[in-house]
């Protein structure tokens, strides 16, 4: 039932992970953790939702010792685990600019 309803809650989520209150984006990352535990590999349709939210969290200061930027990282390790690359990294890589990774 998760499944079905994760469309549904996947802007929401996203969204409360970018509030100024470090008091929501905490628990929004950790429901986040938890509903993609449930989508596994469904979650590649959401990856122009996640991928940015998930930069946003992770580049957000919080006053939780990290609380937020860790909880990100773990969906962001759940989307690589659950997710090709293929799916994602192009959106990532868009971010980084031309010649970002050239030594």
């Amino acid at each position: 039932r998760v499944r079905e309803h994760f469309r549904r809650l996947v802007g929401t989520v996203c969204g409360e992970m970018r509030a100024w209150q470090a008091d929501q984006r905490r628990p929004a990352c950790r429901l986040l953790a938890v509903l993609m535990m449930y989508q596994e590999e469904h979650l590649t349709e959401f990856c122009d939702k996640l991928c940015p939210a998930l930069q946003a969290a992770m580049g957000l200061q919080d006053d939780d010792k990290g609380a937020v930027r860790d909880g990100a990282a773990e969906c962001a390790r759940l989307l690589a685990h659950h997710v090709d690359p293929r799916a994602y990294l192009p959106q990532l890589l868009a971010q980084l600019g031309p010649g970002a990774l050239a030594g």
